[in-house]
């Protein structure tokens, strides 16, 4: 089973790696390696075979959380949804207040449906460390939850800070998700204007996909707009015949 990790989780991982006190420089580059290995086999859908490296990974280092993280995130895209509570909690023994880890619960919680429980969690790592993935997954949740509001703010947050987040455009994907997820709750919110304006920037970044245009168009028609909305519809139907694959972005 695929199980990706976000490239800023990989540096976080390499710089805790040099946390623990008065490590060796053979013993940091054994975690480094260790931690590269893991990902090679989770690129390439052999998590048994990373969580070997993991488990290693706690054996040469166990005050290093990320390992904790990873190890209960592989656990969790195996379903192995026991085992992987129990690694997140034999990690908050040694770092109780360690805002990954409440991150990696809050994730664990989510994979299983008990959304309360991972918006608590959520809550808990923002307020120790501020955190982009965190944060969106928060959004996500909310938005599940129906706390549409809760949602748009947080995704107003991502939005605002992804420049000074990130200065790499291959993640301006994640920025379109983030806009169009933020637009789906403002319709839910029924603030149409503002779900217009983050469905314009979809279509403003890529004209050559439908679902801007068909979104738009929504709001559109919330609004009263029937001229504008057909109008959209229109471009939705001809860029739809050009563009095969549907809409992967906004966050469920």
């Amino acid at each position: 089973m695929r199980n990706p990790i976000t490239a800023s989780l990989v540096i976080l991982a390499l710089a805790l790696v040099g946390q623990v006190a008065e490590a060796k420089p053979s013993k940091l580059e054994r975690v480094k390696a260790l931690i590269s290995l893991a990902h090679q086999q989770m690129d390439i859908g052999e998590d048994e075979k990373a969580l070997v490296h993991v488990r290693e990974l706690l054996r040469v280092e166990p005050e290093n959380p990320y390992a904790y993280y990873l190890s209960a995130k592989i656990l969790s895209g195996l379903k192995r949804f026991p085992e992987a509570f129990k690694t997140v909690a034999d990690g908050m023994r040694i770092l109780p207040e360690n805002n990954l880890l409440y991150f990696g619960r809050a994730e664990i919680y989510f994979a299983k449906g008990e959304l309360k429980s991972a918006l608590e969690d959520a809550d808990h790592s923002l307020k120790i460390m501020e955190d982009f993935e965190c944060r969106r997954l928060r959004a996500r949740v909310a938005k599940r939850l129906g706390l549409y509001q809760r949602s748009a703010d947080d995704y107003s947050v991502l939005i605002a800070n992804f420049k000074k987040w990130f200065d790499n455009k291959v993640r301006y994907e994640e920025l379109r998700s983030d806009y169009e997820a933020r637009g789906r709750c403002y319709m839910q919110l029924k603030q149409y204007q503002k779900a217009v304006s983050d469905f314009t920037y979809l279509i403003t970044t890529d004209v050559s996909t439908p679902i801007g245009y068909k979104l738009r168009a929504e709001a559109y028609t919330a609004m009263g707009k029937k001229d504008l909305a057909a109008a959209d519809m229109t471009k939705s139907r001809m860029a739809n015949d050009e563009w095969a694959p549907p809409s992967s972005f906004g966050h469920k």
